[in-house]
């Protein structure tokens, strides 16, 4: 058993780097990352539920309260990516046009 952890362990790290490295070297930093955030934020509000609702002393959250803000945090995080697409295409459009972008 612990023999499998170890190898699924470090080739889903390497992975994770792979992807972070594409990410990095990409013309839009974030916009690999963003959907494995996305995914990463609705699985882990389902796992707290769940730990919520094991306990039956503890009141357990809405699950359709939970979910949502952890994915709508997650969303927030991810506009400043948008804005700063935006703001590249006009500096890269300006610069076709030999335009200075200010």
């Amino acid at each position: 058993m612990l023999h499998w952890r170890l190898i699924l362990g470090v080739s889903l790290t390497g992975m994770l780097l792979g992807i972070a490295w594409l990410d990095f070297q990409g013309d839009y930093p974030g916009l690999i990352m963003a959907p494995l955030a996305l995914i990463g934020s609705f699985l882990a509000a389902g796992e707290l539920i769940r730990l919520f609702e094991q306990d039956p002393e503890t009141p357990a959250p809405s699950r359709y309260v939970v979910t949502p803000c952890a994915v709508a945090t997650v969303l927030a995080s991810c506009v400043p990516m948008k804005i700063e697409s935006t703001s590249i295409s006009m500096v890269r459009q300006s610069a076709l046009m030999g335009v200075s972008p200010i």
